[in-house]
């Protein structure tokens, strides 16, 4: 091989390694400035590739009954909407959504609510809206199932299969084991941003509410996870659970009362109520109309937002107030004409049924408006004002029972004239709310004579009393006598003729006047308020129906009958009947 040969052969092997060469040293170089000048930045990049961070959604609480029973639960739900500045093809789009959702959407349905998001945007010469509602909650556990799924596709795969643009937001939902069953009292969720939810959810909306929560996950290079979540990982997103002092079975009874009453009677409005005495605990709340809690429009809680005219359940009040002021004796005959005509009255106060003369026992018992007028006429405006004050304190939340938008009653005037003392005697000219009605009853049910706080919560740690006596204790008996005269022998001895059990009780009827329509229309206010046994009371029972103005209409004929059916099955359920009556009505009970 000739010299020239092997210099060209040396000088190709030199330039390539020189090449070579400074190919390594450019790329230590970049190596170099990679590792020092940029490596923190590259570092957080992989670090952000292996780490997924995911966010868990909060969980609402549960709202249980006073034994721990379910009676609104969190359950899924679902907000589908679309974004129209990515469906480029709509007729695509809406068939591809439809065929997804199962045909619970047609086509042209989705089709409408994308030339609609288009229409605006011409109208208001603004550009297309990136988010529109397709179905604002979706609570189908199959439809949530879908939408899930069709949240967890790629993009790649949205695009493939034509729903690229569907957005699937997740949602609060509430399922009810109980169906409508106090409704009223658990409410309804708020539903965003100014807008104010009703009963248990809305008071305490805060407590219910959980947070959501944030977690790592450290993930291969296939995107798997495997390492053990880090951060918040720990702690719960669900909201506190709220126990109520309501008792699902004695809700059961009373609800299925009304329902019977209903059907009898038609009422406009009905309410129940049922009362533990001694502590305060509303043991069952319910209305009609009632509603779905989760698909229809609250309507008012008739038992805390609900005015009536009290009627004759005002006049043991009254009673107990004339003999506490000493304007009456326990043994007074009163003489109770059918009529009496009193200063500054323009007409005669009557009685619907003959009286005549007697005690203060036979005044409840047969319940007089005369006798009742007599007595308030004796007290004076201002005395019989200060009992309806007394009753019925002048303060924001009516009774504070823990409900929201509670109405207190009324009227509230400095001063009465005459004839509003002689008609509130027997319960005309104010109102009242039935929870009003039934707590200021149940101090007579009370040794103390005194009226009890009534609480929703199973955990207010309220005193049970208000401290406020509606009766003096030494007069106690006496208005416990006319109650139970009113049983055995006055308005309400049909009611419970023959019941397994003893009890007191105030029928009463007052006439409400309404408009409906334009119309001056007349409606009657049925109510019977109980307690038993009745001389150990237990539980206290109002059932109070709103009824047109007709001919032998009364609080005993329309509220008796499911006042008397939830006092036997809550006893019985309590085991307070004798053995023997409580098997009677195992069956009904069960």
């Amino acid at each position: 091989m000739s010299a020239e040969l092997l210099d060209v052969r040396r000088f190709r092997m030199n330039a390539v390694f020189g090449i070579l060469l400074l190919f390594f040293v450019v790329l230590l170089v970049r190596l170099g400035k990679i590792q020092l000048a940029e490596g923190a930045r590259y570092a957080a990049a992989a670090e952000a590739r292996h780490n997924g961070a995911y966010r868990f959604a909060a969980t609402r609480g549960r709202i249980l009954d006073r034994h721990g029973a379910v009676l609104a639960a969190p359950k899924p739900a679902r907000r589908l909407g679309f974004d129209p500045t990515q469906i480029t093809d709509a007729r695509t789009f809406s068939i591809a959504l439809s065929d997804h959702l199962g045909g619970e959407l047609q086509p042209w349905q989705i089709s409408q609510a994308l030339r609609g998001a288009h229409a605006w945007a011409h109208d208001n010469d603004r550009p297309l809206p990136q988010y529109r509602v397709l179905v604002p909650r979706i609570e189908d556990s199959g439809l949530v199932s879908r939408l899930d799924e069709l949240s967890g596709l790629s993009i790649r795969r949205k695009r493939a299969s034509g729903v690229w643009g569907a957005v699937v937001h997740p949602e609060e939902g509430r399922q009810y084991p109980n169906g409508d069953y106090a409704a009223h009292v658990l409410g309804q969720m708020p539903r965003g941003e100014g807008q104010a939810g009703t009963g248990v959810e809305h008071a305490l909306d805060g407590a219910l509410t959980g947070r959501e929560r944030e977690v790592t996950l450290r993930r291969d290079g296939k995107r798997r996870g495997y390492a053990k979540p880090t951060g918040d990982a720990g702690s719960s997103t669900a909201g506190r659970d709220i126990a109520l002092t309501i008792d699902i079975t004695i809700q059961h009874f009373l609800e299925r009362a009304l329902n019977e009453m209903v059907l009898e009677f038609e009422p406009r409005q009905a309410v129940g109520l049922v009362l533990d005495p001694h502590s305060g605990d509303i043991l069952a709340m319910a209305c009609r109309p009632t509603f779905d809690p989760n698909h229809s429009p609250a309507n008012a809680n008739l038992a805390i937002q609900g005015l009536y005219e009290p009627g004759s359940f005002m006049k043991p009040f009254t009673a107990a107030w004339a003999l506490g002021h000493g304007v009456v004796k326990p043994d007074e005959i009163l003489d109770m004409p059918p009529s009496v005509m009193l200063q500054s009255e323009t007409s005669p106060i009557r009685d619907s049924h003959e009286v005549g003369p007697g005690t203060v026992r036979k005044l409840i018992g047969h319940s007089s408006n005369t006798g009742a007028a007599e007595l308030a006429d004796r007290l004076g405006p201002e005395s019989m004002r200060a009992l309806f004050e007394r009753l019925f304190p002048d303060r924001q939340g009516g009774t504070l029972c823990g409900l929201p938008y509670e109405q207190r009653g009324g009227p509230r005037e400095a001063t009465w004239p005459w004839w509003r003392a002689h008609r509130v005697a027997y319960g005309q000219g104010v109102h009242v709310t039935p929870l009003q009605m039934v707590t200021a009853f149940a101090a007579f049910a009370r040794e103390d004579g005194c009226i009890p706080q009534p609480r929703i919560l199973l955990d207010d740690d309220r005193p049970a009393s208000t401290g406020v006596a509606a009766c003096r204790r030494e007069d106690l008996a006496v208005v416990r006598a006319g109650l139970e005269a009113c049983v055995s022998e006055g308005t309400a001895v049909r009611v419970f003729a023959d019941a397994p059990f003893t009890a007191a009780a105030k029928t009463a009827t007052a006439e409400q006047k309404a408009t409906e329509q334009g119309v001056a229309v007349t409606y009657e206010n049925c109510s019977l308020t109980a307690y038993a046994p009745a001389q150990n009371p237990q539980v206290v029972v109002l059932v109070l129906a709103q009824v047109p103005a007709a001919s032998g209409v009364s609080g005993g004929r329309i509220a008796g009958r499911a006042t008397r059916r939830v006092l036997e099955n809550v006893l019985a359920y309590w085991g307070v009947l004798p053995a023997a009556d409580a098997a009677l009505l195992e069956g009904e009970v069960r």
